[in-house]
């Protein structure tokens, strides 16, 4: 089992990067378990309010509530209300495993798609949730209002996209300083717009945003704003979508089974690179063969894990289909709308489940970090990581650190320092270096079916600027 860190209590607001939060420990099947639960995010604010909802008695989906509201006002480049999501949820009472697609989608090509994030959200809360919707709402609202240091991650991404924001005048005036510098590490970001419509949704209900019909509606304006009409805002609802399972022995992996798209991708890919569930002689070409030339550019997402003292498990990852959507806030509702590339840079999320002993050895989302990474780093990155969990039966931290490749925009294979010629086959001497592809965020067990032990391990992806705390729950 992981050592123990310090508390995460020590954890200063201003610590930057991705940060992961394990509450460890391991269980047999003749003991009642020890391991309380774990929650992994890019953002420190994020994985606090995380905590604060584990440890006050909440579960993983309230857990997870909490970090992606936090992280649509500490991230907005990559979460946002009129960005969305894709869950995979574990519940071990039912022994089952559901996909949650809210992913921001386009009724008319070209047409901003609809802002499917509090949907998505509230639809997690009302299945699985135990906790007050109004709570999260009214904290992600005072953290808007109230403002938050811009983190090195958001600095980055104002950065890279700073001309762009300059174009939109609301988007100006949130993310430019006084003196027309867009904001940078440690400056206060306030976002009074988002708090007064996360104020609307907590005190009216989310109708109040999607239904014109709604009592203190602002849906009408709302759609007027992102260019839509009432009818394709109020008619959008998430959808709750069975998953694409793949047995590795006595584990089965469970991938999304997209609205559009499906799981496809991710399960021949799987099959490609461990078929049967074993090791497979240049494993890692097979895999990026499988899925494809890496063609047009990833849309940087984000990707979220908990899992609660009961095992219940929640991945997802979250999308503005681009840096900051479209680059344009609606209006005074200070929602940034979303882009066109929802389903890019999205890997998984992918969940691994033990069928006799009821419990989850991986859970783990893999995204893009740069447009220049190509459309397929999210997937290569996620299932490079599973398959060194799954197959090579690697502690956390080596999951997350050994070296990835990803099929090239442009053909052939970009592959980070330490990519053995070996596991790419054939496709060793079309690879052309790169320096970090993709982003993922996991929990890696290690579980001894003869002895019933398992062994959690998480750690900080170091393609990201972070850290990662061990603590015990109350």
């Amino acid at each position: 089992m992981s050592p123990f860190s310090r508390p995460l209590s020590g954890l200063a607001p201003a610590v930057l990067g991705t940060v992961a939060l394990l509450l460890a420990g391991c269980h047999t099947g003749d003991k009642p378990p020890t391991f309380f639960g774990f929650g992994a995010a890019e953002d420190a604010t994020a994985v606090k309010a995380a905590h604060a909802v584990i440890d006050s008695g909440g579960n993983a989906a309230d857990a997870m509530i909490a970090m992606a509201l936090t992280s649509a006002v500490t991230m907005p480049s990559r979460v946002g209300i009129g960005g969305g999501g894709l869950c995979l949820v574990y519940d071990p009472v039912k022994k089952q495993a559901r996909t949650l697609d809210f992913l921001p989608e386009s009724a008319l090509p070209g047409q901003t798609p609809v802002p499917a994030f509090l949907r998505g959200l509230y639809t997690l809360q009302v299945a699985y949730g135990k906790r007050r919707w109004e709570m999260a709402l009214g904290k992600a609202e005072a953290l808007a209002s109230i403002g938050v240091p811009v983190s090195r991650a958001l600095a980055t991404d104002l950065r890279a996209e700073s001309a762009r924001l300059a174009a939109d005048a609301q988007a100006r005036k949130l993310f430019f300083g006084s003196g027309g510098q867009v904001l940078g590490e440690g400056e206060t970001l306030v976002q009074n717009g988002l708090a007064a419509t996360l104020r609307i949704a907590r005190e009216r209900g989310i109708g109040a945003l999607y239904s014109p019909q709604a009592y203190g509606s602002i849906a009408g304006d709302l759609a007027g704003k992102l260019g839509l009409s009432a009818k394709t805002l109020s008619d959008y609802q998430p959808e709750w979508r069975a998953t694409a399972s793949v047995e590795i022995g006595h584990n089965l992996v469970h991938f999304p089974d997209r609205r559009t798209g499906g799981a496809a991708g991710l399960v021949t890919a799987w099959k490609a690179a461990a078929p049967e569930g074993e090791d497979k002689e240049g494993w890692l070409g097979a895999l990026l063969g499988a899925l494809g030339p890496g063609a047009g550019v990833a849309a940087p997402a984000t990707g979220m894990v908990v899992v609660d003292a009961n095992e219940r498990s929640v991945a997802c990852v979250f999308t503005q289909g681009g840096l900051f959507g479209r680059g344009q806030v609606a209006g005074e509702t200070g929602i940034l709308a979303a882009g066109g590339g929802g389903g890019t840079g999205i890997g998984g999320p992918a969940l691994v489940v033990n069928q006799y002993q009821n419990t989850v050895l991986f859970a783990g989302t893999g995204v893009a970090n740069s447009v220049n990474e190509g459309g397929r780093s999210a997937e290569s990155a996620l299932l490079s990581s599973l398959h060194a969990s799954a197959i090579e039966k690697l502690p956390g931290p080596q999951v997350l650190a050994l070296p990835r490749a990803a099929p090239a925009p442009g053909g052939g294979v970009l592959a980070e320092a330490g990519v053995k010629p070996a596991d790419l086959g054939a496709l060793a001497g079309g690879a052309r270096p790169a320096a970090a592809l993709g982003q993922v965020e996991a929990l890696a067990c290690i579980y001894n079916r003869y002895t019933g032990l398992k062994s959690c391990e998480v750690g900080t992806d170091p393609r990201g600027q972070g850290l990662h705390f061990t603590t015990l729950a109350k």
